[in-house]
């Protein structure tokens, strides 16, 4: 297994728990937000990500939260 740097750790975390809340995968998440559904995978595997695509995803679960508590 791969290292996994602190900040790619928590991400990841951050991810499954808005998925949990979202009612979706973690994949099916990265998929909707920023069109990669292997971004989970590849976090997993020790890959790093831009911030580009951290604050992508962070609006997409903001936006989603908001629709779904209207």
């Amino acid at each position: 297994m791969a290292f996994m740097s602190s900040a790619s750790a928590k991400f990841l975390a951050e991810i499954r728990i808005a998925a949990s809340r979202l009612n979706l995968s973690p994949a099916t998440l990265c998929q909707k937000a920023v069109k990669n559904g292997r971004l989970v995978r590849r976090l997993e595997e020790g890959q790093s990500v831009t911030l580009n695509t951290v604050e992508k995803i962070r609006a997409f679960v903001r936006a989603s939260g908001e629709g779904a508590a209207a």
